[in-house]
């Protein structure tokens, strides 16, 4: 009688480990794929992103101005435009390494998108024009960016719109010419 109870109480015991063990599993297991999920997500609202400002030169005729908004993805804190065609100061961008070297390098890419430190990611929108210091940032409001684009022939100017938050690093030192 005795060895029977010792042996239910052991197939007890080991009925309540490998429950717990199969809990912790699936818990790991759901935990893993629901971060996927989140990262292709991500993937897909950044590409869509891109898709939307591809050729944003193009989207206006000269002289037009068009008012534009857009959903951020990914909780992106700072959308940062640049225009390629002038001498950036790559040192207002120490903070964030990789668009101070894609600035440096002269890389085709003149949008990025920063969440923190980190670049979420970068494309190129077409020819952008932008007043000094040649760049512009945004900070999402609502998960939303607004600006305004307007036709330059063949480019595209970008201004913010009037209640659009902006992170632009605008220097106190600035030359004649460039004011």
């Amino acid at each position: 009688m005795a060895k029977q109870k010792k042996a239910q109480i052991v197939s007890e015991a080991f009925r309540y480990l490998f429950i717990g063990f199969s809990a912790v599993v699936l818990l790991i297991g759901g935990y893993a794929m629901i971060n996927m999920v989140k990262g292709k997500a991500c993937k897909a609202e950044l590409a869509k992103f891109e898709i939307d400002l591809k050729s944003l030169d193009k989207s206006v005729s000269a002289g037009e101005k068009k008012l534009q908004s857009y959903y951020v993805p990914c909780n992106v804190d700072k959308v940062y435009f640049f225009d390629l065609n002038k001498n950036i100061d790559a040192g207002y961008f120490n903070s964030t390494p990789i668009i101070k070297d894609s600035l440096l390098s002269k890389s085709s890419s003149n949008v990025f998108l920063v969440e923190g430190t980190d670049v979420k990611g970068s494309f190129y929108a077409g020819n952008l024009e932008m007043i000094y210091p040649y760049h512009i940032c945004f900070m999402p409001k609502f998960d939303k960016i607004s600006f305004f684009v307007e036709g330059a022939g063949n480019s595209a100017k970008i201004g913010g719109a009037c209640n659009q938050p902006e992170c632009t690093y605008i220097p106190l030192n600035i030359s004649d010419e460039d004011a």
